[in-house]
């Protein structure tokens, strides 16, 4: 796992993508929908439940979805 996150900042390195929102920030929008659409699917799509899971307050996934384009209200 930890080569293939390193193949993706090696990536990611070499792209337009970083420009003014840096390294973390790209990396983030590539792998966080991923994550975050893992665990609506585990918690059935309740939004408490995946924000125990991820560990984060329920807020901050209604953000996270919505900055993603995840939400679906």
């Amino acid at each position: 796992l930890n080569t293939l996150l390193e193949d993706l900042l090696r990536n990611l390195m070499g792209t337009d993508e970083i420009g003014a929102k840096g390294l973390q920030q790209a990396f983030l929008d590539r792998v966080e929908p991923t994550l975050l659409r893992f665990a609506m699917s585990q918690c059935s799509g309740n939004r408490v439940k995946a924000a125990e899971l991820l560990g984060i307050h329920r807020g901050t996934l209604r953000e996270r979805l919505k900055y993603y384009q995840l939400d679906d209200n």
